[in-house]
């Protein structure tokens, strides 16, 4: 929840989260829920998914699994690969380590500013490979680098 308090706080650094409890942002983030028809309250499958430990997402969705994989040399297999099954917020970070382990930044100017076009396209594939994905499915959602570009695999998308 830490982490999640400071990237609020990076974006508005008066966001409400800021004062509120764990619980009180699980609730305001709907995470948080009573299911009417049996009177429990819990987490629902998106707060499993988002802040979840590794055994819990793997009873819920024990299909989950993002495999992320390096082809350049052995294109018939892999040169590298990473097997994602944890939260969302750390498989997000995991995701994006392994594209910046693989792939280069070229110097880019936009507006004055040096960006990072490697940093736009890897949080728009990343964010979109967790997030457009059926977790009820068995299929693996994956990122394959090969020698000149990335692309996904995701039945959903």
């Amino acid at each position: 929840m830490d982490k999640v308090r400071n990237l609020a706080k990076s974006k508005n650094p008066d966001h409400p989260w800021l004062k509120m409890s764990d619980e009180e942002i699980l609730k305001s983030a709907g995470l948080w829920e009573k299911d009417f028809s049996s009177g429990i309250q819990g987490y629902n499958l998106a707060g499993v998914l988002l802040f979840g430990k590794d055994d819990v997402i793997r009873s819920c969705c024990p299909g989950y699994i993002t495999d992320a994989l390096y082809r350049v040399e052995n294109l018939d297999r892999y040169d590298d690969r990473l097997q994602v099954t944890t939260n969302l917020i750390e498989a997000y970070d995991l995701l994006m380590e392994f594209v910046a382990k693989h792939t280069s930044d070229k110097f880019c100017l936009i507006n004055n500013i040096s960006t990072s076009i490697r940093g736009i396209i890897s949080r728009e594939v990343i964010g979109n490979i967790l997030v457009h994905r059926d977790y009820s499915s068995a299929y693996l959602a994956k990122v394959i680098i090969e020698k000149d570009w990335m692309r996904t695999e995701n039945w959903c998308i």
